[in-house]
């Protein structure tokens, strides 16, 4: 007899190497039921008013910032993040969602238009509705504010669209303890059952952007993940847009002026290690291209105090050293990728080459792109606003 060995997502203490937990991933079964689920939810998800599905947001946003306690510990448990920086990422998380109540109830991303018969023309009317159900794929490393419960869910939900989450393995503890309190939360509030789903698994996550069921996908994280899910939704009969904030390498540029400042090369290293472990600034735009100007004469000590600044912890994710240049046509480069077409409104140098598969950005895929009558003809691969 051949033993069945459960596939699980493993929950480790980043500072101990300790297993903590074993999470089994969802079976097929519970997938297809969270499709079906989600389907069926669709209209009645849909046709509610949106004040009162601002309603929802604000109580996903209260339920959220109640649990704070008890999230934070299990989040740091298994990602090492620090108690302080995850209890303002909760914080951040619960502002998100009521942002979108807010941008929810002000209605003005309906698009209505209204005119009004004529003598000679008919009654003509139109307004944005929601695709359908959106599958989200959360980050790794930002479980509150781009995870379970982030932009990308509060968006679609937002715009009237369902969501499954497929949770992320680096944090499974976290995500169930979301997608619990999510679950528990809308059914008080009076949402339809399969408002909102989960599901874990890789296999499943390709499984859910190839379901003809799911009309749209959100991801936040690498280039490699992120043009793999999007290659898989161009793979399917119905093609569905990919909304995908993926990561790359953002330059950073030192004058000599600059490098002529006392204790310089310390405090580009120290700056370069904590925009990378704490999770400073845009978090999936890595300071990793370092352009020092032509004549600066220092750049190979810049680049031996940066590596040699670098803690191990921070060197096992990182694939390459920071990459020193001396201007010129890096630069001339550069200029030319700011003019590129973006996404959502703050794009930076070096991000846009990676965002051309997607309409609207991440943090749009529900309100700003979910909620949206894609037009006839739509192109295969999108196109950035």
């Amino acid at each position: 007899m051949t033993a069945i060995t459960m596939v699980s997502d493993l929950a480790l203490d980043p500072r101990t190497g300790e297993v903590v937990a074993a999470m089994p991933v969802s079976t097929p079964q519970h997938l297809a039921e969270t499709v079906a689920a989600a389907v069926l939810a669709t209209t009645a998800v849909g046709s509610v008013s949106p004040a009162a599905r601002a309603g929802w947001l604000e109580g996903l946003a209260n339920a959220v910032a109640g649990a704070v306690d008890t999230l934070v510990p299990t989040a740091d448990r298994e990602t090492g993040l620090g108690t302080a920086r995850l209890t303002a990422e909760v914080a951040r998380c619960a502002n998100q969602l009521r942002f979108y109540a807010a941008v929810c109830r002000e209605g003005s991303w309906l698009g209505a238009t209204i005119d009004h018969a004529t003598s000679d023309t008919p009654d003509l009317r139109r307004v944005a509705v929601p695709l359908g159900p959106v599958a989200v794929f959360g980050a790794s490393n930002f479980p509150f504010g781009f995870g379970t419960l982030g932009n990308d869910t509060g968006s679609a939900l937002a715009a009237g669209c369902p969501v499954i989450v497929k949770g992320h393995p680096a944090h499974p503890l976290t995500h169930a303890a979301l997608a619990d309190l999510a679950a528990s939360t809308l059914a008080e509030l009076g949402a339809p059952a399969g408002t909102f789903g989960a599901v874990t698994g890789l296999d499943n996550g390709r499984a859910l952007v190839l379901d003809d069921a799911i009309s749209a996908v959100a991801f936040t994280g690498s280039q490699a993940a992120g043009l793999s899910l999007w290659s898989l939704a161009q793979s399917r009969p119905r093609v569905i847009p990919v909304f995908a904030e993926m990561g790359t390498v953002n330059p950073v540029v030192v004058t000599p002026a600059a490098v002529a400042q006392p204790d310089a090369l310390a405090t580009l290293a120290k700056g370069s290690v904590q925009s990378f472990t704490l999770g400073m600034g845009q978090f999936c735009t890595k300071p990793g291209l370092l352009l020092v100007p032509t004549g600066a004469g220092v750049a190979p000590a810049v680049a031996a105090e940066l590596r040699g600044g670098v803690p191990a912890r921070a060197a096992a994710h990182r694939r390459d050293g920071p990459l020193v240049c001396r201007g010129g046509p890096h630069l001339a480069a550069l200029r030319g990728h700011s003019r590129r077409g973006g996404g959502r409104a703050g794009c930076r140098l070096g991000r846009l080459r990676h965002r051309a598969h997607c309409p609207g950005g991440a943090a749009g895929a529900g309100l700003a792109a979910a909620g949206r009558v894609l037009r006839p003809g739509h192109p295969r691969r999108g196109v950035c606003r």
